[in-house]
């Protein structure tokens, strides 16, 4: 197998390189209180009214910190500054369900297999389960981080474009590290899977002709001074051209409204808006979580609003993995400057198309 590249990505771009400015720091455990419509009649009756779901712990430099506080001021003094010519796109997910990481910090690998599984057009085709398993094996040779408990979005995607990846009916049939279901809520994470044994049963990414760019990584961000009107023009450049992109973000007062999210455009709580009460929080007391998602469209005229009443024009559509009985039946929403303020990567993932 050809694994160049991806030793490349493993070698050059390991945590320790940056983790002293951020890394990631295990995972937080968030219990969210599911919406009374998303209740069966039997649940309403118990106690299992309650959701968790894995966030990953960020740990932010002093200076790291200061620096996306900087960020977050200067979005509220001019948040529609790049808007010419309002329009719209939302590419769906065709008919790939709504994931569920649960309690683990995987949402990076679910959100690349979601996109995966769009491309495709298969449905719930890919699995997440073994490729964490490779991802295990990958990691106790010291190059990288698993993905149970997040990691970079290139070394996920450079992992899956050297090994590829297995389908939900062969992890079924065969088993992954000894498992054949994805633990949602369990701690149990069976054994690795050596790279071997992956390869005998995985399809090929490339010759399924699907491949990915970075237009962000984590090196800018902590070294460069990025244009966050320029980030969000490559986003809607890219969904126009009907690719979705993933992307890493900071959830700042994730312990306020739905992890952070306190805007409302479609449901309650289903928007992550930077509202001045976030920004006044993370000057006292800067905390942030990071969690991995998919963005699959934007509306420059669609209006969130705060739980003060205030509007924020401008959103982008995510696809999340938070299972579908949380946010708008599993999508969420964030405001433009939100995004600007918070993004830490940003990869776009598409097909490519023969001439012939």
């Amino acid at each position: 197998m050809k694994i160049t590249k991806w030793l490349f990505w493993a070698l050059c771009c390991p945590i320790g390189v940056f983790a002293q400015e951020i890394s990631i720091d295990g995972t937080i455990l968030k219990k969210i209180k599911l919406p009374n419509h998303q209740l069966s009649r039997s649940s309403q009756m118990r106690s299992d009214k309650t959701q968790t779901i894995g966030l990953l712990n960020m740990h932010l430099s002093e200076q790291m910190k200061q620096k996306f506080i900087h960020q977050a001021e200067i979005q509220t003094k001019n948040p529609f500054s790049e808007m010419n010519g309002a329009t719209s796109v939302d590419l769906g997910m065709e008919t790939v369900p709504v994931l569920n990481q649960g309690i683990h910090g995987s949402c990076v690998t679910f959100s690349v297999t979601a996109a995966i599984d769009a491309i495709l057009k298969k449905g719930d085709y890919v699995s997440q389960l073994c490729s964490l398993q490779l991802g295990r094996h990958l990691q106790s040779y010291g190059y990288v981080s698993s993905g149970w408990e997040g990691g970079l979005g290139a070394v996920v995607l450079s992992q899956m474009e050297t090994f590829g990846f297995m389908t939900k009916e062969m992890q079924r049939q065969m088993g992954c590290g000894n498992l054949f279901e994805y633990p949602v809520v369990q701690n149990d994470l069976g054994e690795e899977m050596t790279p071997i044994e992956f390869h005998q049963m995985s399809e090929s990414l490339v010759q399924n002709r699907i491949a990915w760019s970075n237009l962000v990584d984590i090196f800018q961000v902590i070294h460069d001074d990025l244009d966050g009107s320029k980030i969000l023009a490559m986003v809607k450049n890219s969904l126009n051209h009907g690719d979705r992109l993933l992307f890493a973000v900071l959830l700042a007062d994730y312990d306020k409204g739905l992890v952070g999210a306190v805007g409302t455009h479609k449901v309650f709580n289903d928007t992550w808006t930077l509202t001045p009460e976030i920004v006044n929080d993370i000057r006292q007391h800067p905390q942030f979580a990071g969690h991995a998602m998919l963005i699959i469209g934007y509306d420059d005229e669609a209006i969130a609003k705060d739980d003060h009443g205030r509007e924020y024009k401008g959103v982008l559509k995510l696809r999340n993995s938070w299972g579908e009985r949380i946010g708008d039946q599993g999508d969420f929403y964030m405001t433009y400057d939100y995004f600007r303020a918070f993004v830490i990567e940003l990869q776009r993932i598409r097909q490519i198309h023969s001439n012939k």
